[in-house]
């Protein structure tokens, strides 16, 4: 099944080189950098973001650039280069109006990420991120943020018995 996915990657890959139509292209480079990203791989996943990138300035789409931009961001705070990401971040933000919900949801996400030193701060960008969509990445960064600032016990007790997470300021 792996030789076959990468096969198939490669032929998509092909594909998009040498297509004409720039938009499916751009989906085609979305779907492998997406893969790539939701398998912690974020490095390959910037190789298709930067050929989205080319893309997108070939083809002037804002909501492209916005969505680009955003994932570039997330996986280079994945990557704990956070002078990459807040840089893609500051772009993206500007945008956030043209996005979809999966996007502003992955903006917020990978906010909190880059707020990882401020735990309040943080938590907040994740809730807010989980208010826009859920996301399972976002939950476990929550959930890592809350057991770092000693909410592990009331995270348990809530979680299971209420499925809720606890606010921020209560232990």
């Amino acid at each position: 099944y792996v030789f076959n996915a990468i096969c198939d990657e490669r032929i998509a890959e092909d594909f998009a080189r040498h297509t004409g139509d720039d938009r499916l292209k751009y989906r085609i480079l979305t779907a492998l950098s997406l893969f790539h990203f939701e398998n912690d791989n974020s490095k390959t996943s910037l190789t298709y973001d930067y050929s989205r990138r080319m893309l997108t300035q070939q083809v002037n789409n804002p909501q492209w650039v916005a969505h680009t931009f955003t994932r570039m961001a997330a996986n280079y705070a994945v990557l704990h280069k956070n002078d990459s990401a807040a840089y893609y971040q500051k772009i993206a933000q500007t945008k956030q109006k043209i996005m979809d919900d999966e996007h502003r949801a992955l903006l917020w996400t990978t906010q909190g990420m880059l707020s990882e030193g401020k735990p309040d701060q943080a938590v907040q960008c994740y809730r807010r991120a989980l208010q826009i969509k859920s996301s399972p990445r976002c939950r476990i960064l929550l959930a890592q943020c809350y057991e770092r600032q000693g909410y592990t016990n009331r995270l348990w007790q809530n979680g299971i018995r209420h499925r809720t997470m606890p606010p921020c300021n209560s232990k």
